[in-house]
């Protein structure tokens, strides 16, 4: 891992009573930004949602230890969504995984909060691209081999990012034997009964061996089951 988070001792012992603001921001896409220290991590939040919060960003954490991550040497991973990092340093602080990222975040606060404060503290190779995420993937020539689709706003993930044209994009942006995962609010009726719908109606038209993995209140769109650990 790279340097540990340098705040003053004091702020990290009462972040394990209460939640310290490290700096607040806003943005044309984000009105409120706030970026907390909380048991010792760092939160981002933006509106009601938690963008990133170290290795307790479950969704993803969880489900990682239900897969079966490639033993490539040179991964290369694309983040559509970066927040400030929790999937590299998941894979890192729990995996000992130390691939090669590129980063797509469409917020430039939010990738100034990500350069102070946490990507410092990988050891990966991170390219932090200032983009929208539908454009860069109309654009890009090149192939990765794993995929994960993190975006939102505020908790809806926008409506041309679900689009069948968009996750075929995706799907020729993995290279062979390649994996996408795509996070999905699922917390109320409404939001289970959109996903469940995007997945029978698109996710699943693209990637015919597509699972999903109902984790804290989202869905967990895995492109193929066999990466599942039996």
């Amino acid at each position: 891992m790279g340097k540990k988070l340098n705040f003053p001792w004091y702020k990290k012992v009462q972040s394990y009573f209460y939640d310290v603001v490290i700096e607040q921001r806003s943005s044309a896409f984000n009105p409120e930004i706030i970026l907390y220290l909380v048991r010792n991590r760092l939160q981002l939040c933006c509106g009601s949602a938690i963008y990133s919060f170290d290795d307790l960003y479950d969704n993803f954490g969880d489900c990682f230890q239900k897969i079966n991550l490639s033993e490539k040497q040179n991964h290369t991973v694309l983040l559509l969504g970066f927040g400030i990092g929790s999937i590299p340093y998941i894979l890192e602080k729990q995996h000992q995984k130390n691939w090669s990222y590129t980063a797509v975040e469409i917020d430039e606060e939010i990738i100034e909060l990500a350069e102070l404060y946490s990507i410092p503290r990988l050891s990966s190779y991170i390219q932090m691209i200032c983009a929208d995420a539908h454009v860069f993937i109309e654009t890009t020539e090149e192939k990765y081999d794993l995929i994960c689709m993190d975006v939102f706003k505020e908790d809806i993930v926008p409506d041309h990012l679900k689009s069948h044209h968009f996750i075929e994009q995706l799907k020729q942006t993995l290279s062979l034997n390649g994996l996408l995962i795509m996070n999905l609010m699922a917390d109320s009726p409404a939001s289970k009964k959109e996903a469940d719908d995007f997945f029978e109606a698109v996710f699943k038209q693209v990637f015919p061996e597509a699972v999903v993995l109902h984790i804290h209140g989202n869905y967990m769109l895995l492109s193929d089951h066999s990466v599942l650990k039996h």
